[in-house]
């Protein structure tokens, strides 16, 4: 009877017990849902790779760049994923990071079937409790758009440059000009109307008329147009 009651009580015990492994089970499953779910939403490319090189996990979207389903890409290599010359740069890549612990982050160009594109890219290590690294995460951003951005506004800035220049120098130039424009109308009325020097003077007039108008125009192109007599 004692022997029956122990053992009734050993398997209340192993019941209890069993009980909780299975919620923890359940709360282990769900937490990886979540996880997977979050992971998937991320439109960043999101990969974690062994010392070997081999992919640990990956989510959707990086699945799509290589072309593959998500299950497919567990185990394999860079050279079964990507082109030899992108494949043997990420292999350094997760070479440098086990050798140095360090994470790593930059912009890359990479040619693609739709055309070019540009990335940021982080690599970070990740250690377990005894600090070693075990696995390298990488994400990867497109920022093509952001760089097109970013070229547009240095042009802009060199033409806001120029634009400065430009208004600097037809300001200098517009009072010379201004003095040469008065002095040919003045002379033109002290010229007999039928000197060979007025037709020199009037020829002298218009051409000075162009300098200005060009002048006017370099000041249109760099947005200074006030103007102040004195």
């Amino acid at each position: 009877q004692e022997l029956a009651e122990t053992f009734d009580v050993m398997a209340h015990n192993l019941r209890l017990h069993l009980s909780e492994l299975h919620a923890a089970e359940q709360g282990l499953k769900r937490q990886q849902r979540l996880m997977r779910t979050i992971l998937d939403a991320n439109p960043d490319l999101v990969c974690l790779q062994d010392e070997e090189g081999r992919y640990m996990a990956v989510n959707k979207p990086f699945a799509a760049y290589v072309g593959r389903e998500t299950e497919e890409v567990a185990g394999c290599l860079d050279q079964d994923l990507f082109p030899r010359e992108e494949a043997n740069v990420r292999r350094m890549a997760v070479r440098r990071i086990f050798a140095t612990g360090s994470p790593e982050q930059e912009e890359v160009r990479v040619q693609r079937e739709a055309g070019e594109v540009w990335q940021h890219v982080m690599r970070v290590p990740v250690r377990d409790s005894s600090n070693r690294v075990i696995a390298v995460l990488w994400t990867s951003r497109d920022v093509t758009v952001l760089k097109n951005v970013q070229d547009q506004l240095i042009q802009a800035q060199k033409m806001e440059s120029v634009g400065k220049l430009a208004g600097g120098v037809a300001h200098e130039i517009n009072t010379p000009l201004g003095i040469i424009l008065g002095y040919a109308q003045l002379l033109q009325e002290d010229v007999p109307v039928d000197s060979p020097m007025l037709e020199d003077l009037k020829i002298m007039e218009k051409q000075t008329q162009v300098c200005r108008k060009i002048v006017a125009d370099l000041l249109g192109f760099s947005r200074q147009t006030e103007s102040s007599k004195e």
